[in-house]
């Protein structure tokens, strides 16, 4: 892996879960023991993790990655962020990425994820691309992205908190789901066959 990639991946891992360990980072990037983590770091001439993710969520503008774009009015910047697979298998080319604008510059908890399922439409199709934030608070009439066991899943918030199942309205039993953040922003393919 180059210096430079490696250090976006931990990164990215961060921004995800600011208080993600140093094993878990270790354990996400597939490396032997916790010691590689400490080495790219010191390759990179931080001082240590709090050094790396001080840096990494700081409001410093010189940790910004990607570019800044003006759109009516408000500035959009481009962001990286990892790209989870729909059934949880790690790809053996490495980590994958989506890139998209988003207005704050160094958001947290933010991944993205690609539907392999059409069990959501016409909502969701397969090869949609969801961007979820875990630290945003759920709201009457927003789409969830649920943790079922292994699986991945999607409910709509109803009143009261209440998550439904998209096709059949059934109010999903609390226990048997954990809801892993609000779908912010939705890309789809205009070409599903790809």
């Amino acid at each position: 892996m180059q210096l430079n990639e490696t250090l976006a991946h931990m990164a990215a891992l961060i921004r995800e879960n600011p208080s993600i360990t140093v094993r878990e980072i270790a354990n996400e990037m597939r490396f032997a023991d916790n010691k590689s983590v400490y080495y790219w770091l010191g390759k990179a001439n931080f001082k240590g993790i709090q050094d790396f993710k001080k840096n990494v969520l700081g409001t410093d503008s010189s940790t910004v990655e990607g570019i800044s774009v003006e759109m009516n009015r408000n500035n959009y910047f481009l962001l990286k962020v990892p790209l989870r697979s729909w059934r949880n298998i790690k790809k053996e080319d490495g980590p994958q990425w989506y890139y998209f604008l988003h207005q704050n510059p160094n958001p947290r908890g933010i991944f993205a994820i690609q539907i392999e399922t059409n069990d959501f439409t016409p909502w969701f199709f397969n090869q949609d691309i969801l961007v979820i934030d875990t630290l945003q608070d759920y709201q009457q009439g927003m789409w969830v992205l649920l943790k079922q066991g292994r699986n991945y899943s999607i409910g709509r918030v109803g009143n009261q908190g209440q998550i439904f199942e998209p096709n059949t309205f059934a109010v999903l039993k609390k226990s048997k789901y954990k809801i892993l953040g609000v779908i912010i922003n939705q890309h789809r393919r205009l070409n599903q066959n790809q």
